[in-house]
């Protein structure tokens, strides 16, 4: 692909990110912040879903919603393409997670921004890059159920 002017960038890096089955970089990458970041972040909660916590009233759908997430795609990752039957509920499934992630880091960005300066405020992130992972993932479930 080649460049029209110097000021535009190639478009290399994104086609990677979703075409075909992706490289064990990227799984590698999947596996740790789709499922042992968000485990992590559950378990090192200091302020958000904890008894009385900023969001404690929504700690049981996002719980419910984060195993099914994370199970949904510990099967894809193990079984991928033994699952042709469900890849498109799969996917859909991403894509609803991957949103729900989406909006909690949005929800959490500024405390996250104050969390920064003690180290724990990192975590406040990961919601961005698992949103990331799992419309990573939804799109190759969707292309390997035949519907896109």
């Amino acid at each position: 692909m080649q460049r029209t002017s110097e000021w535009e960038p190639e478009r290399k890096f994104l086609s990677k990110q979703v075409r075909g089955e992706g490289s064990l970089l990227q799984g590698t990458f999947d596996w740790f912040f789709g499922v042992i970041v968000p485990i992590g972040c559950f378990y090192f909660d200091p302020i958000v879903f904890i008894y009385g916590g900023l969001y404690y009233g929504y700690s049981t759908f996002v719980y419910i919603l984060s195993v099914v997430a994370i199970s949904g795609l510990f099967a894809w990752k193990i079984f991928g393409k033994k699952l042709k039957s469900v890849a498109g509920f799969l996917a859909i499934f991403f894509y609803i997670s991957g949103t729900a992630s989406l909006f909690l880091g949005m929800a959490l960005l500024p405390f996250s921004i104050l969390g920064v300066l003690i180290f724990i405020g990192w975590l406040g992130f990961a919601p961005f890059i698992s949103a990331f992972v799992y419309f990573r993932n939804g799109l190759r479930a969707m292309r390997f159920a035949g519907q896109i």
